[in-house]
């Protein structure tokens, strides 16, 4: 697992952007962890396991516009 410093972000929708990428927070997770929405606009630490990281616009196309 890589880790990274990473702000959740209300703007255009919910995120997490770190690095200059911006990876959209999907409302399911929001529900499933109410906590969660006490932490926009705070650092967060972003744990990220490289075998589950793919370019999603090549896998799905619902996200070719987050970029």
């Amino acid at each position: 697992m890589n880790f990274v410093t990473a702000r959740l972000a209300r703007d255009d929708g919910p995120a997490v952007a770190f690095a200059g990428f911006r990876l959209p927070v999907l409302p399911e997770l929001l529900t499933a962890r109410p906590g969660l929405d006490q932490y926009f606009g705070r650092d967060v630490i972003l744990g990220i396991r490289p075998s589950d990281f793919e370019y999603a616009a090549l896998a799905d196309p619902r996200w070719r516009e987050c970029r």
